[in-house]
């Protein structure tokens, strides 16, 4: 499978950074870039990431869907357990 990302999503995560912070505007790709990044390391390595994103009322509102969205896109399902909560 090939996957396609923009040349500073590549740079993003090849970096080595403890931590990093994607600035920018809305609708620049940022979040569903970052994801699917983040997603791929995670199944290629067993890996802890955690994510932040500004306070929403929900899960359902925050990034879960995004992220949940990403995992059966890529068809990693079965390496990931996706809750309704976390």
């Amino acid at each position: 499978m090939t996957i396609k990302l923009p040349k500073w999503a590549k740079r993003f995560l090849s970096e080595n950074m403890r931590y990093k912070v994607a600035y920018g505007g809305r609708g620049s790709g940022k979040s569903w870039n970052i994801v699917r990044m983040l997603v791929l390391k995670a199944a290629s390595n067993k890996t802890r990431i955690l994510c932040c994103r500004e306070i929403q009322n929900s899960i359902k509102e925050s990034a879960h869907k995004l992220i949940s969205n990403q995992i059966d896109e890529l068809g990693l399902s079965s390496l990931f357990s996706i809750t309704e909560n976390s």
